[in-house]
């Protein structure tokens, strides 16, 4: 147990010397303890600063009124341009996030745009299986998929679904056998066979 106070340490010395030994052992321990706690707070922290975004409200400000005066829009080929966009491109999607929430002339649109070609970038391709009904949809051509004759309209069907669905189940499908795939469209055409009208 730590000592309370001073007083209390000299007391402790003077009367139970043993017993004030072994209190400041344990005290040394804490202190040690609490020292390494520290030390991992102000790492974190570090870590965390190093991650923040580096815009500021006043940083936001000063850029909101250097681009304000700027009239109609400037060509995508124009050099000045070309320098904005390669250096939004070597921000993080935080920082663009921020940029392009902000509302700054023209300097947000361009944020919009990078975030938006990112997204489009990021989407997941077909592979295995549905690469074949991709291939069957674009060659507008009908194919052995499973083995199977699958025509247009089929692949076509499945296409859409593969689209509708989120990247996970994307994931899911692209990683189907064939002839899973094959069981998916023949489900799918019962569906569409119920709906239609008679």
């Amino acid at each position: 147990m730590p000592f309370k106070s001073e007083k209390q340490r000299k007391w402790m010395h003077a009367n139970e010397p043993e017993m004030a030994k072994k209190w400041e052992k344990k005290e040394k321990k804490m202190k040690r303890v609490k020292e390494l706690i520290k030390k991992m707070v102000r790492e974190e922290l570090a870590e965390m600063n190093e991650v923040r975004i580096p815009f500021s409200s006043s940083h936001i400000k000063q850029l909101k009124r250097a681009f304000k005066d700027m009239k109609g829009t400037l060509p995508d080929n124009n050099p000045l341009v070309q320098k904005i966009v390669q250096l939004l491109k070597g921000q993080d999607k935080k920082v663009l996030q921020q940029l392009a929430n902000a509302d700054i002339k023209y300097l947000s649109d361009k944020a919009k745009d990078i975030l938006g070609e990112e997204k489009i970038t990021e989407e997941i391709e077909p592979i295995g299986g549905m690469a074949k009904i991709a291939k069957i949809v674009k060659d507008k051509q009908h194919a052995k998929v499973g083995g199977q004759t699958v025509d247009m309209q089929s692949a076509n069907l499945l296409m859409k679904l593969y689209n509708a669905v989120k990247d996970k189940d994307k994931e899911k499908m692209n990683k189907m056998s064939e002839k899973k795939l094959i069981m998916v469209l023949n489900k799918l055409w019962s569906r569409v066979k119920l709906k239609l009208p008679v």
